[in-house]
């Protein structure tokens, strides 16, 4: 009897402490007009692999996550009627609300016009690619679309880490920038948003690549006619 209480006192507690590591996280999602986006769903994806964590659809205008304290996350909502939503987050070591604003599809009541749509991340074969337009739709520079990219995590020196404790390297069109965090952060953010076309990502980058690339590749595609080095400013020491 001892033995079966002792282990059911053991178990609730390790319940307990998992529990205690965790914060609820109420998203809610409204469109232009404050109204509720119906049938919703929202997906919570780990950062920075983008692996599925959750899915859980809108009840009314928000739904609630247990997520780990301090921790990166990648939402993603989708409904019929509205433009995808792709969010980087990070909880804190509360309870938290994360307000989203929906845009709406557009209508061409003229007629009917079928977009074939670029899906948001791709793998291939070792590389994943993610199309950088959604992203710059809300960000004002480069710098941003990069910070905002699932499976990417940029420090507030720079730095880029995908999957490591080692900060990875940072290619602009499939050339090495020998330049330090702060000056690749400064050049980005002289670029706009719109500017960047792709964002490729490596992670165990083959034997072709340079051996000191051992937190992996973040290979930055610019759109055609865009020129680095005109604009920006480099810190000399």
């Amino acid at each position: 009897m001892k033995l079966r209480f002792w282990a059911s006192f053991s178990a609730m507690m390790l319940s307990f402490c998992s529990l205690a590591q965790n914060v609820a996280v109420k998203i809610t999602v409204t469109n232009e007009k404050n109204e509720s986006v119906l049938n919703a769903t929202v997906q919570v994806l780990h950062a920075p692999d983008t692996s599925l964590l959750q899915v859980k659809v809108l009840k009314g205008n928000e739904v609630t996550f247990l997520l780990k304290k301090n921790t990166p996350y990648f939402l993603r909502i989708t409904s019929v009627g509205i433009n995808d939503i792709f969010q980087n987050i990070r909880t804190a070591y509360s309870d938290t609300i994360i307000n989203l604003k929906a845009q709406s599809k557009s209508k061409d009541l003229a007629g009917v016009t079928v977009n074939a749509r670029k899906p948001f991340v791709t793998q291939d074969g070792d590389k994943t690619i993610i199309e950088a337009e959604p992203l710059a739709n809300s960000s004002t520079n480069a710098y941003e679309v990069l910070e905002k990219s699932p499976g990417v995590i940029v420090d507030q020196d720079g730095n880029v880490y995908l999957n490591s404790a080692t900060p990875a390297t940072v290619y602009i069109n499939g050339r090495e920038m020998k330049m330090s965090a702060e000056d690749i952060a400064a050049l980005l953010k002289s670029l706009p948003a719109g500017s960047i076309s792709k964002i490729e990502i490596l992670r165990t980058p083959s034997a072709k690549y340079d051996a000191g690339n051992s937190g992996g590749i973040v290979n930055v595609v610019l759109k055609k006619g865009i020129k680095i080095g005109t604009t920006g400013s480099v810190n000399v020491r």
